[in-house]
């Protein structure tokens, strides 16, 4: 068995279609079920849409590739859901003795699901195939979401005080070099982290960080390459933003940078640093990568 993607987004949160196949060591009865089991956090809705016919692939393989094959015209499915799982109902709908198995051919059908807010450490998909008599299952590797893996390590956590704070991302895609519009104006990929509450970004007469010193690929003691074209701003005191201005994009490996803020006034409870990519200055909802 394996998953392709269909109509597909791996961006985090957001509703998405996923195309599995599955090839059968044996034949089963006219009727049966498909019960799937996706990783933590995946939300089937209740009544899931399922996609049995000939274009559930559409457009997404070469003509040449011949492995993949629809279910046969005469059967209907219905698919319910609750959570991490769903049920996949499989019934003919004319006279058939048998579901067929097809040696070195793989069956397709598509389900809609959610995707979790983060890729889950346990990243399998489970399928089981069974008439109530023959039980044939299996695991699949799932997908990485495009979600940013980050760490921020203070340096002062004292109220009202100014800290050097080290932040590490690693982005599951790179994030776009800068490019010319129609209207001669630039837009280029950003790096967006929203601080908590109460902490600002100490900033030049510009928006420019205080102290900025470069971006550093992990590991590494010199700065990475694209680092001379990397800026760090702040928009609003309790964003920062690193603007990609070079011509090239920024690899999806992992880096790490400094940057001073300022503590909030008064002591808080450890809250969240939301941290995203966009391919856009605009960092609509669509721009999201």
């Amino acid at each position: 068995s394996e998953y392709l993607s269909g109509t597909f987004t791996a961006r985090a949160a957001s509703n998405t279609s996923v195309v599995f196949a599955f090839e059968l060591a044996e034949d089963l009865a006219a009727s049966f079920s498909v019960h799937i089991t996706a990783p933590c956090g995946v939300e089937f809705p209740t009544l899931c849409e399922a996609s049995i016919g000939p274009d559930v692939l559409g457009s997404t393989l070469p003509a040449q590739v011949t492995k993949y094959v629809s279910f046969p015209d005469a059967v209907s499915v219905t698919c319910t859901g609750v959570g991490t799982e769903a049920t996949l109902h499989v019934t003919p709908t004319e006279s058939m003795s048998t579901f067929p198995a097809l040696p070195g051919f793989l069956y397709v059908f598509g389900v809609n699901v959610t995707n979790p807010s983060v890729t889950a450490d346990v990243n399998t998909w489970r399928l089981l195939v069974t008439d109530g008599n023959s039980r044939q299952e299996a695991s699949i590797v799932g997908y990485d979401l495009s979600d940013v893996k980050t760490s921020v390590t203070p340096s002062n956590s004292a109220a009202s005080d100014m800290q050097n704070v080290t932040l590490s991302f690693l982005g599951r895609s790179s994030i776009p070099a800068q490019t010319e519009a129609a209207t001669n104006s630039f837009d280029r990929g950003i790096l967006r982290i929203e601080m908590p509450e109460g902490f600002t970004v100490p900033t030049s007469t510009s928006t420019l960080c205080l102290y900025w010193s470069g971006l550093y690929e992990v590991g590494l003691s010199d700065p990475v390459a694209v680092s001379n074209a990397m800026s760090c701003e702040s928009e609003a005191s309790h964003q920062i933003t690193l603007h990609n201005r070079g011509d090239t994009e920024l690899p999806a490996i992992e880096y790490v940078f400094n940057v001073t803020v300022r503590n909030p006034n008064y002591a808080q409870d450890a809250r969240t640093w939301h941290v995203a990519s966009y391919k856009s200055e605009a960092a609509l909802d669509d721009d999201l990568i």
